[in-house]
């Protein structure tokens, strides 16, 4: 059951919030000058803070081992080849943002308008986010307010520790500043990462029976393709207090021109008798239970093609199991068909949302056809303002 935090929690948040974009240390630290920050109860945040690019400024704070594990993620996706997409379905976070007012979510809005707060400036506004897997970014909850909180507060100390002890301009390499408490006195000081590894989930088949069934499908000369990923789709769930994000899964054979299996993940694709299973897992579970499909549909391929490292490292037991050559190559067959599905989907929604606003949705479709995108968002939002109460200015 979610308890929202009080009108005081949430302002001595922002009071801090509003320390931290004073101190504005993004101008001696970079994204990847990370802070480890240690509180008297032994548990760490790791914090990246954002702003040195000049285009997005805040912090991320992530907790304990997993948490640390979720911004290596970050920080070396790139380096495995892991696309943005893949690597946010790993974000578990609570970030702080200095954006511009139309950025701020709703329920955060009503915070500050509940504070009676002032930003001056466009890009002043401060919002707070709680990231985790397979939801959509959503407002802190009250225990989620208190340790951000308490990690801010530190964090504000351990940033002027930084600039004061660094030289600017220095690049720890393979090390983190790290702010804790020693002999009662809180100081910073370089120590080694915690780990240089990232630990890439693994899903193994522990089901004898499947096993002896996948083994005994006829193979095949063909190459299939297979991928998961998370799409800007909700799913709303009366089991949680925040709404999941749905995932797209694909597999095909580039011998055939329809796919073997494609489909928007809903609800009972997370459900383990009647439990609903959330986390990234589940969405590889689901890759894995799809896959398994189909082979025993229509045999074993030769090879089988993911997008990158990640997704090798899911499906490795499987293939190994099945005798399925595995590696990492271009997928762009899958995707095709993934964007297709998308399209649909988010189509029928768009269709639902006009028809009940009294606009045709074959009308909107001769407008993009004969319009550039400009106009055809210009004229898009005139049909909209005039078929509902809204005056135009509307805010």
């Amino acid at each position: 059951m979610r308890t929202e935090a009080t009108r005081e929690e949430w302002s001595r948040l922002y009071d801090l919030g509003k320390q931290f974009k004073a101190l504005k240390p993004w101008e001696w630290l970079a994204n990847n000058d990370y802070i480890a920050i240690t509180n008297e109860q032994d548990e760490t945040a790791y914090v990246t803070v954002m702003g040195c690019g000049g285009e997005m400024y805040g912090f991320s704070m992530y907790f304990g081992d997993e948490g640390f594990q979720s911004l290596m993620m970050i920080a070396k996706g790139e380096e495995l080849g892991i696309d943005a997409p893949y690597v946010m379905m790993h974000q578990d976070c609570i970030s702080m943002w200095i954006s511009s007012k139309d950025e701020v979510p709703e329920e955060q809005m009503q915070v500050i308008r509940d504070l009676k707060l002032r930003f001056r400036g466009e890009v002043s506004w401060i919002y707070f986010e709680r990231f985790e897997p397979s939801y959509v970014p959503f407002h802190l909850n009250q225990q989620e307010v208190q340790r951000c909180t308490e990690f801010l507060a530190l964090l504000i100390e351990a940033v002027k520790e930084h600039r004061r002890l660094i030289p600017e301009d220095t690049m720890l390499f393979r090390q983190i500043f790290a702010y804790r408490q020693l002999d009662g006195v809180w100081s910073g000081s370089i120590v080694p990462l915690p780990s240089e590894t990232l630990d890439l989930p693994a899903i193994f088949v522990d089901d004898s029976e499947m096993e002896e069934k996948l083994r005994g499908t006829k193979r095949t000369k063909e190459t299939w393709e297979a991928d998961a990923r998370r799409v800007s789709i909700q799913n709303p769930c009366e089991d949680f207090d925040k709404p999941l994000l749905s995932d797209v899964i694909a597999v095909l054979s580039r011998k055939q021109k329809e796919p073997l299996e494609l489909r928007i993940l809903d609800l009972s694709d997370y459900r383990a008798n009647d439990i609903i299973v959330d986390g990234v897992m589940a969405t590889y579970a689901a890759l894995l239970r799809i896959l398994a499909g189909a082979v025993l549909t229509h045999g074993r391929p030769r090879k089988l093609i993911v997008a990158n490292r990640l997704l090798h490292a899911v499906l490795q037991n499987f293939c190994q199991i099945v005798d399925i050559e595995l590696e990492v190559g271009d997928i762009s067959r899958c995707e095709e068909a993934e964007e297709r599905e998308l399209l649909a989907s988010t189509s029928g929604m768009m269709r639902e949302m006009l028809e009940e606003m009294g606009i045709p949705f074959d009308d909107v479709v001769d407008m993009a056809r004969n319009m550039d995108e400009w106009e055809f968002e210009s004229a898009l939002m005139q049909r909209m303002l005039e078929t509902t109460s809204m005056p135009v200015g509307w805010d």
